[in-house]
This record gives structure tokens, sequence and C-alpha cells, in this order.
């Protein structure tokens, strides 16, 4: 590495303001690693004040991050930094990872026992795997006189080595560790439980411990046992008695509003609609999520759909089968713009749209709210013609403010609708960026079943600035669409969420590299199309799950995402696409506040009861990524 800093630092820039953050961050890497490896603090010190002076003449959050590390690491001090206020500003900015980093370091400069447990608590929550492993090493000497906190870590340690049964033998041993794990640890202690075929004791052993607690502070627990009931307790009676027995242990907790939504929505899913009639029936019978969240028509949709309350469309055999992109536009007109901008231009731009519209009769149908329909109409009548139909509905939606808690129904009507009418039912995002190959799924998507994959998240930070420039359109116009946006979404949009791919952290998410080319186990992705009949609507009501709390109608969209494409493929009725050539989409995501390993790890009720040989089988369908040239970066990278 030159100790040309000023030379680098420039580069550095220039390429973080173009938005090739690849580049820049393998520069950032070097500087990294020269100051790792200094002969002696004297001489690091010496290319500090250099490489400072030099950073004077930039702008970068990434450089003055690394600032910030390099003096932590050689203990140089900082003059007026709010360091709170900057690890703040690279959350904002989801520089996750940079941000770890830096308090990783921060920790290790003054390694009391405190600052240990709750480092190694934060790197564990996040799923910071590398930080975790390097610090458990160097508070090697620390754990030898420390047995509570030497035990700790040899849990959060066999976790991340996938050694569960050796979890548990610690555990039942120890019960002050116990205590914390389940508390400050709750998805180790149930994943453990689960994955050796133990959830409903793991269950019942955490209710047993908040009848000693009950307080406010453990509504988190008490929802995420909700969860794993519904994922792995097969049994309506066994889960209805774990749901009273929880309610019954927990006074404190059962009287509050989110707790007893929480136990609704249970019931729902174990249809006991006995037992919601008395909710509703009760002094506090109109809580307000009941009206809310529309939870009164969920639960009438549940109990009384009928497959021969559908009415099907007579069809001539000489008409186009209709194929309906449904997507919905709600709240700010920022997706008012994505729709246009970014939605409905990289899809119609797409090599296969117009074959598309010459085998379907096209329709796109975009739900939306009263405040925007007109919006919307005012901004799609120069993309009209005479190839596809567009509705614009506030039917379903009505209002922004209730648009959020409405969603799931509009989706379960539209796919009702392509039922009625013998469409093909394609999801259609708004914010999306489409690759070519759209019409290789549709045609390889059975009757009665869905087709999907090929989904990768990316920084949506990164991506806006991204949409401004030039670039995005030659990426539309490009022959090799697809790999460009496979090379994009997992180089200069990188997000912290692609750690799962990169560090196989998680047990559904794998990652290899063999031959210049790279694999991602994606079982499934996002369900995008579907060829509804009467018994899909019936499939999605029986695989919808209480996953995530929220708004019970997402249970619907919810379904395309996980169970429902596992129940298919059980049934021979799911196509995945196999690589990047052949079918990606791109999602923008939130930077800040998306956090992946709370989706991965509460297990899917349609994988929980499988055999691990029928798991494997199942779950084993790996997806080619083919990047532009082949380019990758093989290093970690510092953001």
């Amino acid at each position: 590495m030159t100790k040309d800093f000023s030379n680098v630092l420039g580069m550095v820039a220039y390429f973080e303001q173009s938005s090739r953050y690849n580049l820049a961050n393998l520069l950032l890497n070097e500087l990294k690693s020269h100051f790792d490896s200094a002969k002696s603090a004297d001489s690091a010190i010496e290319d500090f004040k250099n490489l400072y002076k030099a950073s004077k003449a930039v702008k970068s959050l990434r450089i003055d991050a690394l600032l910030i590390w390099i003096s932590l690491r050689w203990k140089i001090k900082f003059e007026g930094l709010d360091l709170n206020k900057f690890l703040q500003i690279l959350q904002q900015e989801g520089l996750h990872q940079t941000r770890r980093n830096i308090v990783a370091q921060l920790a290790r400069n003054n390694l009391s026992d405190e600052i240990i447990d709750n480092l190694l608590s934060m790197l564990s929550r996040e799923f910071d795997k590398p930080n975790l492993f390097r610090l458990m090493e160097i508070i090697e000497e620390k754990l030898k006189k420390n047995h509570e906190l030497e035990l700790y870590t040899r849990v959060l340690r066999f976790f991340f080595s996938a050694k569960y049964s050796e979890i548990i033998e610690i555990l039942n041993v120890n019960k002050n560790l116990k205590e914390k794990i389940m508390t400050e640890q709750t998805h180790i202690f149930l994943f453990s439980y689960y994955k050796t075929a133990q959830s409903e004791t793991g269950i019942r052993e955490i209710i047993s411990f908040l009848k000693t607690k009950d307080s406010l502070e453990h509504m988190y627990i008490a929802k995420l046992l909700f969860t794993y009931t519904s994922a792995t307790i097969q049994k309506k009676e066994n889960a209805i008695e774990i749901i009273n027995l929880l309610n019954d242990s927990c006074p404190g907790l059962s009287k509050q509003p989110a707790f007893l939504k929480e136990k609704v929505i249970s019931l729902i899913y174990y249809r006991d609609f006995a037992s919601i009639s008395k909710i509703r029936e009760s002094s506090k019978s109109r809580q307000d999520f009941f009206l809310d969240d529309y939870l009164d028509e969920f639960i009438n949709l549940c109990s009384t759909f009928r497959i021969e309350d559908i009415v099907i469309t007579p069809i001539s055999s000489d008409s186009n089968r209709i194929l309906e992109f449904h997507g919905l536009v709600f709240g700010n007109t920022r997706y008012v713009e994505d729709l246009i901008n970014v939605g409905f231009k990289s899809l119609t731009s797409a090599s296969d749209f117009q074959e598309i519209t010459k085998q379907f009769t096209v329709r796109f149908y975009i739900d939306t709210t009263e405040e925007l329909k007109k919006v919307i109409q005012d901004n799609l009548k120069q993309l009209r013609n005479d190839n596809y139909e567009i509705i614009i509905s506030d039917s379903t939606l009505k209002k922004n403010s209730e648009a959020l808690a409405r969603r799931g129904q509009a989706y379960f009507e539209a796919i009702k609708r392509c039922v009625e009418e013998k469409a093909v039912y394609v999801m259609f995002p708004p914010d999306m960026t489409y690759g070519n190959g759209f019409l290789n799924l549709i045609k390889n998507c059975p009757e009665g079943g869905g087709a999907g994959g090929g989904h990768i998240r990316h920084s949506d930070i990164k991506f806006r600035k991204f949409l401004k420039d030039p670039a995005f359109g030659e990426l539309l116009r490009s022959e090799e669409r697809n790999r460009q946006l496979a090379t994009l979404a997992l180089t200069e949009w990188r997000i912290d969420f692609h750690r799962y791919y990169f560090e196989n952290i998680l047990p559904s998410i794998k990652f290899s590299v063999e031959n210049s080319v790279l694999s991602l186990n994606q079982p499934f992705g996002v369900m995008l199309v579907a060829k509804p009949d009467a018994a899909f609507l019936v499939n999605i009501l029986k695989t919808w799950n209480p996953r995530y709390g929220g708004k019970i109608w997402d249970t619907i969209p919810q379904v395309f995402d996980h169970n429902l494409p596992i129940f298919l493929a059980k049934r021979g009725l799911y196509y995945g696409a196999r690589s990047s050539d052949e079918w990606i989409c791109c999602e923008p995501t939130n930077d800040t506040g998306y956090i992946p390993q709370l989706k991965a790890l509460p297990p899917l009720s349609e994988l929980a009861q499988l055999e691990s040989s029928e798991f494997e089988k199942l779950t084993t369908r790996p997806y080619e990524l083919r990047i532009k040239n082949s380019i990758f970066p093989a290093s970690e990278l510092l953001t």
C-alpha cells in the first residue's frame, strides 16, 4: 500500500460519490490492512497523522469510520469526537458492520466483565459471527477466571456451530445461565429446543419461568412463544392448552391489548372460534385491534370460506388467457414514483414483455387509496397503450390510514378474482427491479400452483442514488440486464443482510463459490407467479402462519414468501428459477430496520414436522448467480 494517502482517499471519495461502493470498499480494506500490520505503535501513529491530514480534503462517512477504527485500534486520541452520535449516524446509513467493528474495538480497549457480556449479547443478536468469535479469542484468559461468562460464550459458540444438543446439556445443569438465555437470547433457547425435536418442552419451560417474572418487558418473549407454538405444535388440543397456560401464568401480560391480540390470532390459526366468541362477548370485547386491524373480517373469512361459493366465469376457448400484474401503492408519493420509474419501466422494457402481451391478455391492476388514485392516473396516462389494460382501484385499501391493515385483503381479492376468471396471477411490487425471464416463470408455473425464486434484496439507500444516475437507463437497455442486476445487487448495492449469504449463518441460507459460479441455496424465495384454482385459495387459508406479529391480514401475502411455496412443492406444484440468467428480481430493503434472523430463525410450520432427510431434499434448491465478467469480491468488505 502506498503512503500517498491523499491520492488513495481521493479515489475512495470519487468511487463513493459515483456509487461504486465496491471499489471504495476494496481500497478502504487495503488501508485497514496497512494499519493492521503496522510494525509498531509509533509507525502506526505517524502514518495515522498523515492519513488524518489527507482526510481533511475529502468528505466521506466511510473514511471517517476508518479513521475512528484506527484510532481505537492503536489507542490514538481523537479530538472532538462524539462517538455515540457517530455510531447513530452509521446505524441510520445502514453501515452496520462498520458500526459493529468500531463497537467491538472500543470494547476491546476496556474489557470489563460487564462490557464483555453486553458485547457478546449484541454481536450474537445481530449474528456478527466473525466479530463474536474474534472477541472470544481475545478474552480467552478472562474466561478461565469467570466460569459463568465462559459457559455463556460456550453456548453462543455452540449455537453458531449448530451444536444444539450441547446447548441444552449446559442449560439443564446451570439455572442462572438458563434464565439468562431465556430472557436475553430467547431465540437461541427456542431454536435449540426446536432443532432437537423438543419444541413443546422448551415452550413450557419458558412459560414456567415467566410465571415467576410476569412483567411488560417480557412481551417480546410471549410473542415468540405464540410464534413457535403455531409453527411446531400440530395437535390443536396441545396448542390450545399451551395458549391458555401462557395466558393464566402471566396475568400481568395477558391483560395487555398486544398480548390479547396475539392470543386471538393464534386461536384463529387453530380455528378455535368458540374461544374467540367468548373474548368478543367479554366486558372488554371491543378491543381497538378488532376494529383497527379488521380482525372480524379475517375471522369471518377463515370460518366461512367455501369453495362452492366461488363463481367461475366461463371463458371462450379462442380468447387469450388473462394475466394480471397486481400491485399495491399507498402511503407517500414515493411509491407512485417507484411504480412508474422502477417497477413499470423495468417490467415493460424487459426482453420478453412484448411476447407476454402477444400470448396473454395483460392487465395491470393497481390497488391504491383515495389520496393517490388520481396521482397514479395522471402519471400513467402516457404509459397506456393497446397491449395491456390498466385498472386503478381504491375500493379495498380505501384511505392511506387504513391501507397497511387492509393490504392482505387486496391480495386475497386479487387471487380470488384470478380464480374466477381463470387468470394467471403475478405479484407486482412497484419498487422492484425486474430482470428478463418473467415469461419463463409463467410458462413453467403448474396449474393450481406457483413459481418464483431469484429474489435478491439490496440496499435501499444505495439503490436510490443509482436510480438518479443515467446508468439505470443503461441497465434497462442492456442485453445483459440479468447479469448486471446480479452484480449490482451483491456489490454496489450491498446491504448488511448479505452477510447471511456470505457467512452461511442461517440454516436455510447457504452460499458457495465453485468454478467462478456463485450458488445461493434459495429454497423458494418469493413466489411471484400463480395459476390459482379454487383449491389454491383454500391452501392460502391453510398455510398462513402468525409469524411476525403486526397486522393479521399481512399473513396472506406472507404465505407467498414462506409456507405456501413449501406446501405446493411437497405436492409437485411449485417451480423455482435455477439461475439469474433464467430470472432475477431485485428488491430495495430498509438499510436500518431489516433484521432477517427474526424471519429465518422461527421455524416454518410446513417444514417443522419434516424428517431431516425430507427437509434436506425439499430445501435444497441451488440458484446460480451469474455475475457479469465473473467479478465478485472474495474478501470481507469493511462496509
